[in-house]
């Protein structure tokens, strides 16, 4: 499909800031904030975690830039904030669940997963998007994950495969099968008979 963008590596999508220059992490933000809310809400298991992690995402890349550690090459962020949402993600599920046994609430848990939407808008296309939602929360998440890193991360096959750790080939047949089983679904709706 897009062979050519997924063989580019990071360096290569952009040119790194020079020192003097001040980043603009509001002009970033506003472009890739949208993008890793929807990734975030679809990897915690609640609205407000999902804030929280894209929130100690951001804080982590910033001291990465900061530092020296990440380049001062804004298209390579986006990869990087990706695999630290995945990672917190899953060490906020942990802790959840440990705090839910404690407590004695784990029947609460699945509830309260079925009624938190994790992609919200409030423009005219709420009902397409909530739509899209619940076919995606019907697949396996390994499934779901690719193809929305993939078309609303605008990761490439490569970069989903080093954040997910996973080999490439993978990564593709994982998104043909979610990009199939989506239009399978869309099919079913508008035909049922078919």
């Amino acid at each position: 499909m897009m062979e050519d963008e997924s063989n580019t590596s990071c360096e290569e999508k952009g040119s790194e800031l020079p020192p003097g220059i001040p980043i603009d992490w509001e002009a970033w933000l506003a472009t890739q904030g949208p993008r890793l809310l929807l990734f975030a809400r679809q990897q915690a298991r609640r609205e407000h975690e999902a804030e929280d992690i894209l929130q100690d995402a951001l804080v982590k890349l910033v001291r990465k830039v900061e530092s020296g550690v990440l380049p001062r090459i804004p298209e390579c962020w986006a990869a990087y904030v990706y695999k630290v949402i995945h990672s917190l993600a899953i060490n906020y599920g942990k802790k959840t669940d440990l705090r839910l046994i404690r407590e004695g609430e784990a029947y609460m848990e699945a509830e309260q997963i079925e009624s938190s939407p994790w992609l919200q808008s409030e423009s005219d296309l709420d009902a397409l998007k909530k739509d899209i939602e619940t076919r995606l929360r019907d697949m396996p998440s390994k499934f779901s994950e690719v193809v929305v890193l993939r078309i609303w991360g605008d990761l490439t096959f490569r970069e989903i495969a080093e954040m997910l750790e996973i080999p490439m080939n993978t990564v593709t047949s994982r998104y043909r099968y979610g990009i199939a089983h989506l239009r399978k679904s869309v099919a079913e709706t508008v035909d049922p008979q078919s």
